[in-house]
């Protein structure tokens, strides 16, 4: 009976450490790590077969046995290891390591989505992770560059982003489109222009699919046009500049570790500008 319960113990230590690996790679899986299935299908049955074989030996088990099998089971279930101080007739807590005789992608099957429902049902949710988005952008007509960075959890996440065109102008007195001022007489133009372009804003990230992240967010946009006139003055063309609210939308795809976007964004519905941009997603 003594020799009996050892084994049942080495048993439980093995199928814990399994699932310590499990979960680590299962981590690395989500975060784009290539990782070879075709290494894992033996592991599969392995770690399936150890699962009933512990299982049709609940009986002979002690409670304390029982309960380390049922905790392990729902670690890899949850990926939430659950919290146990065990009492006298309780196996102590075991230090978790990888076997020496199974490598990662040996054990890397088990992530699959195609494991036995009977031994696991809850095996196929993912665990909580968190993703992070860092990308460079540009936009056109009028040519910005910056950054937009974002942080996602399973599903939904936020972000940050800017864009400027890095001109520096300030006007002297506005004129409208038509050339004409204020007080009524025209400019007299010089021929050169400026454009200063510049948005800053935040907004939600929503994974829709494994490869697919959607965006939309708002802040503020600050697009102006000015005409130099002939003795060098700037005049601030009004109906051709704007400033306030700024709205943005679109979508990131992830491809392994990089993600390119494409998006729409506006000024008070009177801009309309293409982004698109190109980073990684770690």
């Amino acid at each position: 009976m003594v020799k009996a319960q050892e084994s049942l113990d080495s048993e439980l230590e093995r199928y814990e450490q399994m699932c310590e690996v499990c979960l680590e790679l299962k981590a690395r899986m989500s975060r784009g790590e290539p990782i070879s299935r075709e290494e894992a299908k033996s592991t599969i049955n392995f770690f399936v077969t150890t699962n009933k074989r512990l299982k049709s030996k609940e009986s002979e088990m002690t409670s304390a046995q029982r309960q380390r099998f049922r905790d392990v089971g729902q670690w890899f279930s949850t990926g939430i290891r659950p919290q146990v101080t065990y009492i006298a007739e309780v196996l102590p807590i075991v230090e978790c390591s990888f076997p020496s005789r199974l490598t990662v992608n040996d054990i890397a099957g088990i992530l699959i989505p195609h494991q036995d429902p009977d031994v696991f049902p809850s095996a196929r949710l993912w665990k909580y992770r968190t993703d992070f988005i860092l990308l460079a952008e540009m936009s056109a007509p009028d040519l910005s560059y910056g950054l937009r960075a974002g942080v996602k959890g399973r599903t939904f996440g936020g972000y940050l982003a800017f864009r400027s065109n890095f001109v520096k102008a300030s006007a002297d007195y506005s004129c409208h489109s038509d050339g004409t001022l204020e007080n009524g007489s025209t400019i007299w133009p010089g021929g050169a222009e400026k454009t200063t372009s510049f948005i800053a804003s935040a907004g939600f990230l929503a994974q829709t699919t494994p490869w697919l992240i959607l965006y939309a967010g708002a802040g503020y946009g600050n697009r102006q046009l000015l005409w130099q006139d002939i003795d060098g003055g700037w005049a601030q063309v009004s109906d051709w500049s704007v400033k306030g609210l700024e709205a943005e939308t679109g979508a990131i795809v992830r491809w392994n570790r990089v993600a390119f976007s494409a998006g729409v964004s506006t000024v008070r519905f009177r801009t309309c500008s293409a982004t698109v941009g190109i980073g990684f997603y770690f």
